[in-house]
């Protein structure tokens, strides 16, 4: 499985992960509309650039803010991350260039309090989806809270 390892502590949770694709190509995936769609929700306005606001529909009416504050390509990403019914929390990925190609992205999340533990589940799943995504091999995204289940089972 690619994923590294992940942590939650009082405050937020962090999630490792390997992927056998360049950096640029992880970073499209994580910031172009397209790709997006495929694996964290649809983009409904803005886009994933420095100083912008994007809005992504994750199904069943949910919808999640984000204001850039960091966009280096290939390498760093920072935002806001603001969610119905939860306090506002802010969300860092890092992308580490390895031999042959492969990529490792640490995805920081902190500010979320007692939700840590559910979204370090959330971000392993999509984090599978976008992996899948990568190697041409997209997963149904509405089986996502199917897939969520048997991960979260996984964690103790």
């Amino acid at each position: 499985m690619p994923i590294v390892n992940s942590a939650v502590d009082a405050d937020g949770c962090r999630v490792r992960w390997r992927f056998g694709a360049p950096a640029d190509l992880v970073w499209d995936g994580l910031t172009d509309r397209v790709w997006l769609r495929r694996w964290l929700g649809a983009v409904v306005s803005g886009e994933v650039a420095l100083g912008e606001t994007v809005v992504i529909d994750h199904g069943d009416g949910q919808r999640s803010e984000s204001r850039v504050l960091t966009a280096e390509p290939g390498s760093a990403l920072e935002l806001t991350w603001s969610f119905p019914d939860e306090p506002m929390s802010r969300v860092e990925v890092t992308l580490d260039a390895e031999g042959e190609g492969g990529t490792t992205l640490t995805l920081t999340h902190r500010g979320l309090g007692e939700l840590a533990s559910g979204y370090r589940v959330g971000w392993h799943v999509h984090l599978l989806y976008l992996s899948a995504a990568l190697r041409a091999s997209p997963m149904a995204l509405d089986r996502f809270w199917e897939v969520h289940e048997k991960v979260a089972r996984a964690y103790p």
